[in-house]
C-alpha cells in the first residue's frame, strides 16, 4: 500500500527510527487510540447538528400551523383552516435559511472529520505494517450469496456516503420549505394588490437568490471564510513522487536544520 521510501520518510518525520519496535509499537497504540477518539467524535457532533436540525424543523411546523384561522359551518360539519398570515411566512424563511445554512455546514463537517479519520487510519495502516499487523487492511468476509459471477464481492454500503446522502434530503427539504413559504407569500401579495401570481413569485424568489448570492460573494472574501479550513496544514515533504495517484506527506515539524 505504502512504498518503503514512503515509510521511512514517515518515520523520519514522526521521529521513530525502523529498528525501534518499541517506539513503532506505542505510536501505533497511540494512533489507534486517536482514530477511535475521532469516531466518538464524528457520532457526537452528528447527533448535535441531527438535534438542531429536528428543532429547526419543529418550529418551521410550528410557525407554518399558526396564523388566521377560519371557521366555517355548515349544515352537516364544522370545518377550520388556518392562512399563515405574512409575519409567519417571513419567520419561515428566515428559520428555513437559517436550516439550509446549517445543512451545508454539516457537509463541511462530515468531510473534515472524514480526513481525521482517513488520517489517523493510515499512520495505523503504517505503524501496523512495520509491525507486521494489518488489522485495518484484512477483511474477513462472510460468503452469503453476495459474490458476483467474476469471484468478486459486492463492496459493503459506506456510512459516511450514506449520511451524506441524508444530509442532501435536509437541504433538500429546506429549499422546498423557502419555495414554499416564497409561494405562499406570493399568493397574499398577488391577492391584495391585484398582481399575476406567477410575477409576484418570481419576483420574490428573484429577490431572495440576489440577496443570498451578495451574502455568499461577500461571505467569500471574508476572514470567517478562511477560518473554515485549517491554518496550517505543514510543508510537502521533499524527496517523494509528486503524481496524482502518489500519496503525499506533510509535515508541521521544524527542521533541524
Amino acid at each position: 500500500m505504502f512504498t518503503k521510501d514512503f515509510q521511512l520518510k514517515y518515520l523520519q518525520e514522526v521521529g521513530l527510527q525502523a529498528t525501534d519496535r518499541n517506539g513503532i509499537r506505542e505510536a501505533y497504540e497511540t494512533a489507534h487510540r486517536i482514530r477511535e477518539f475521532e469516531i466518538e467524535l464524528y457520532w457526537k457532533r452528528t447527533a448535535y447538528v441531527w438535534a438542531m436540525q429536528a428543532a429547526l424543523i419543529g418550529i418551521a411546523m410550528f410557525l407554518r400551523t399558526g396564523g388566521e384561522t377560519t371557521v366555517t359551518i355548515s349544515y352537516f360539519s364544522l370545518a377550520s383552516s388556518t392562512t399563515p398570515t405574512t409575519s409567519s411566512l417571513i419567520s419561515i424563511l428566515l428559520v428555513s435559511t437559517l436550516a439550509f445554512v446549517v445543512a451545508g455546514l454539516w457537509l463541511l463537517l462530515i468531510e473534515g472529520a472524514k480526513f481525521w479519520h482517513d488520517n489517523w487510519e493510515r499512520h495505523v495502516d503504517i505503524l501496523g505494517e512495520k509491525l507486521g499487523e494489518n488489522l485495518y487492511q484484512v477483511y474477513p468476509v462472510i460468503n452469503r450469496g453476495q459474490v458476483s459471477f467474476n469471484g468478486e464481492v459486492d463492496a459493503p454500503f459506506s456510512v459516511t456516503k450514506i449520511n451524506n446522502y441524508v444530509v442532501c434530503a435536509f437541504i433538500w427539504f429546506w429549499v422546498f420549505n423557502l419555495v414554499w413559504a416564497l409561494w405562499d407569500l406570493s399568493v397574499i401579495c398577488a391577492s391584495s394588490g391585484g398582481t399575476q401570481l406567477m410575477l409576484v413569485f418570481l419576483g420574490w424568489a428573484l429577490l431572495y437568490v440576489l440577496v443570498a448570492f451578495l451574502f455568499c460573494i461577500q461571505f467569500k472574501h471574508s476572514k470567517a471564510y478562511t477560518g473554515f479550513r485549517m491554518s496550517n496544514l505543514g510543508n510537502p515533504i521533499q524527496g517523494l513522487p509528486r503524481g496524482k495517484t502518489d500519496h503525499a506527506l506533510y509535515s508541521r515539524r521544524k527542521s533541524n536544520s
